[in-house]
């Protein structure tokens, strides 16, 4: 059975970003941030999802900055 989760609210998606997170190396985590960052400028990016990224990016940049 495969899991369709495009424009779906299913949470089950954030054991993904965990294990991403805790097995990434710090460039990694950097080119992550940097990705955030740039959604969070992005003019094409609704202001709903510019506050997720910037917020992704500081968690991020925290995590990095606390256990990389």
């Amino acid at each position: 059975m495969a899991c369709d989760y495009h424009n779906r609210t299913d949470f089950r998606a954030f054991d993904v970003m965990v294990d991403a997170i805790t097995n990434a190396s710090p460039s990694e985590l950097d080119a992550a941030i940097a990705s955030c960052a740039e959604l969070a400028r992005d003019h094409y990016t609704a202001p709903m999802r510019k506050t997720l990224w910037r917020a992704f990016a500081a968690m991020l940049r925290l995590y990095k900055r606390k256990y990389a």
